[in-house]
């Protein structure tokens, strides 16, 4: 498979996917929320708060979390391709 056919692929499985959350979340299929509003966020709300924390400035506080912890440092470290 060529690559650009592929990466095609890979770019409609992840729109179907947020397109199905949205679906899922928002819209009751036979009375019923598959994806209750308690426990799932709709993906537009997930965008929205992405924005706000950049707009505020403190993404780079969650950023720094999730990438400048020891523990995330140890699994970048065991991720990078060793030559041998």
């Amino acid at each position: 498979m060529s690559r650009p056919k592929l990466l095609m692929l890979q770019l409609l499985v992840a729109i179907a996917a947020v397109l199905l959350w949205q679906l899922f979340t928002t819209v009751p299929i036979g009375g019923v929320r598959l994806l209750p509003p308690f426990f799932f966020s709709t993906p537009y709300d997930v965008g929205a708060r992405i924005v706000k924390w950049f707009v505020e400035g403190t993404i780079w506080k969650h950023l720094w979390i999730t990438l400048g912890s020891p523990s995330s440092r140890w699994w970048r470290r065991c991720s990078i391709p060793t030559s041998r």
